[in-house]
């Protein structure tokens, strides 16, 4: 299975180095792990279960307003790794809600997706909505994508993010 994190920031397409970036999130999340555990342990209200439910759930299946689970994750802001269902949903391979961010399919608003997006505004090597970005195929009321021969989309792609979306997640490119 992919890191999404590393393939979110392998695919930055601003001059910023990826050292740099890759750095500061890290801290950042250890920062934030580390609050959010001595916060809910001392409120009792941090669950960490096989199923976990609360209003901060760690599990392999978890079910709370701020919810990350090993397989499975339901609530407001959630980080599921297999899938995830909430406001803001990442997951490892699908993630639903009105920002989603999957590592292989997305399903929402406004969806980010590494292979497949469907929302009203999709980013993805195959995307689908009203608002796309594809990187291989587009389809939707406004595309930008090199598969309908748009020399915009070969251009955004060519000059601000070349590594976006790598040919490997896709079948029959080289």
């Amino acid at each position: 299975m992919q890191n999404i994190g590393k393939v979110l920031f392998d695919r930055v397409p601003w001059g910023v180095t990826r050292k740099g970036v890759l750095g500061l999130p890290a801290v950042g999340a250890a920062a934030i792990a580390a609050a959010t555990l001595f916060a809910g342990h001392a409120t009792g209200l941090l669950h960490v279960d096989f199923n976990a439910v609360g209003p901060i759930a760690v599990g392999i299946n978890a079910v709370g307003i701020l919810a990350v689970g090993g397989i499975n994750a339901l609530g407001v802001l959630v980080a599921g790794g297999v899938n995830s269902l909430g406001v803001v949903s990442v997951g490892g391979v699908n993630g639903c809600g009105l920002l989603a961010i999957g590592g292989v399919n997305s399903f929402g608003v406004v969806a980010i997706g590494g292979r497949d997006a469907f929302g009203l505004v999709a980013i993805g090597s195959r995307a689908y909505g009203f608002y796309a970005l594809g990187r291989f195929m587009g389809r939707g009321q406004y595309v930008l994508s090199p598969d309908r021969r748009d020399w915009g989309a070969a251009w955004f792609f060519r000059r601000w993010c070349p590594t976006l979306f790598t040919p490997t997640l896709d079948r029959g490119s080289s």
